[in-house]
C-alpha cells in the first residue's frame, strides 16, 4: 500500500475523512492527497503519525508495525524503570475513566495497568 493508501485506512478506522484529518492537522485541503503522486515532508508524516499514535515508518509502509516502540520506550524511560510499560498509556485510560466520572480503586487501577503491560508485551518485538 502507498502512503496515501494507510493515511485514508487509518482515517476510515478513526471515522474520519482525509479532508477533515488534513484540516485538523492544519495542512492545505489537499496536501495529503497531493501523496499520491508526491512524497510527503518528513515533519508532514510526523504529524500524521501523532494524530494516529504510529510510526513513520508504518506510514511509509516499511513496516507492519504500528507502534514505534524504540520511541515508546524513550517516551516511558522512568514508568519501564518502575516496573510499568504501560505508564503513558495507563495515564490516558485512568484520565479516561475520571472524565467518565468512575471511582476506580487502586485495585482497579492495577488490574488497568496490568493488562495494557499484557497487551504491550504480547505485541511487542
Amino acid at each position: 500500500m502507498t502512503t496515501f493508501e494507510i493515511i485514508k485506512k487509518l482515517s476510515k478506522d478513526y471515522g474520519i475523512t482525509v479532508k477533515n484529518l488534513s484540516a485538523q492537522l492544519g495542512f492545505g485541503e489537499g496536501t495529503i492527497y497531493k501523496w499520491k503522486y508526491q512524497s510527503p515532508k518528513a515533519s508532514d508524516l510526523e504529524k500524521v503519525a501523532t494524530f494516529f499514535n504510529v510510526s513513520v515508518d508504518y506510514l511509509l509502509g516499511r513496516t507492519d508495525n504500528k507502534m514505534d516502540w524504540v520511541k515508546y520506550d524513550e517516551e516511558n524511560a522512568e514508568g519501564i524503570k518502575k516496573g510499568v510499560s504501560g505508564a503513558k498509556m495507563f495515564d490516558t485510560i485512568a484520565a479516561h475513566a475520571k472524565d467518565r466520572d468512575a471511582d476506580l480503586t487502586e485495585e482497579d487501577l492495577q488490574q488497568i495497568n496490568d493488562f495494557v503491560n499484557f497487551i504491550i508485551d504480547k505485541h511487542k518485538k
